[in-house]
């Protein structure tokens, strides 16, 4: 699983380019990458839909750490 967490903050860094300078601009990003889980949910989607936009939240926070509190 933490191979899977890193090809996808790989490709999400790659696609979005460098995360926000703004706390909130990544906190908007966080808060919505959590309502399409929401919603996924709500909608029933396929549990692998749901693992997914579940691993989005996760790739969204280790972003917002790295960019602000200098994770390597």
């Amino acid at each position: 699983m933490v191979e899977g967490i890193k090809e996808a903050f790989d490709r999400a860094s790659k696609k979005h380019g460098e995360f926000p300078e703004c706390k909130y601009k990544g906190l908007a990003i966080i808060t919505e990458e959590l309502g399409e889980l929401s919603q996924s949910i709500l909608d029933g989607e396929s549990s692998e839909r749901q693992k997914s936009e579940a691993i989005d939240i996760i790739i969204g926070c280790l972003r917002f750490i790295k960019k602000h509190y200098e994770m390597t």
